[in-house]
């Protein structure tokens, strides 16, 4: 009878630790993971302020890669955005901002490494709860001056 208690105790023990240990796995791939994708659905397609004559992401969904590790969120992931802008790296400038409720990310491209004139900009925010997303991207003109602004808004949810 004791022997019984005893196993029966003991393997109730088991299964508890077994639980906080799939419990802390399932935790910890979200905690350590260093890239979040995002899937949006757009709502809204401005250009230069009015509505889009063609809607992009009418048919599709944006992805949205969060890369806390590299201070990265846009549409094209770190890695992958490395290798495709590595010669002109001394021309970029980005950050990211975070706070409890939103991600903000900022990002400029200039015409030369002396980052004097804008080529491009975008500024991308994301609200944590609700996965509101409104991403602006910026072209600019020799002189500086915008000449074209698409921009899109639409809510995300965890894509992985």
């Amino acid at each position: 009878m004791i022997l019984n208690i005893y196993e029966n105790w003991s393997n109730h023990i088991f299964w508890g630790k077994m639980k906080i240990f799939f419990i802390f796995l399932l935790l910890s791939t979200n905690v350590f993971s260093s890239e979040i994708i995002l899937e949006c659905n757009i709502k809204e397609e401005l250009e230069n302020n009015n509505n889009a004559i063609s809607e992009v992401y009418n048919e599709q969904k944006l992805v949205i890669y969060i890369d806390k590790i590299n201070l990265w969120i846009s549409d094209i992931a770190f890695s992958k955005w490395k290798i495709k802008y590595k010669g002109d790296l001394g021309r970029i400038e980005f950050y990211l901002e975070e706070d409890d409720k939103t991600y903000f990310f900022k990002y400029k491209i200039f015409f030369s490494d002396e980052k004097k004139k804008l080529q491009q900009s975008s500024n991308l925010i994301i609200k944590k709860f609700g996965g509101y997303l409104k991403f602006i991207k910026y072209y600019y003109d020799y002189k500086n001056n915008i000449f074209f602004s698409s921009e899109v808004r639409g809510n995300c949810v965890n894509k992985k």
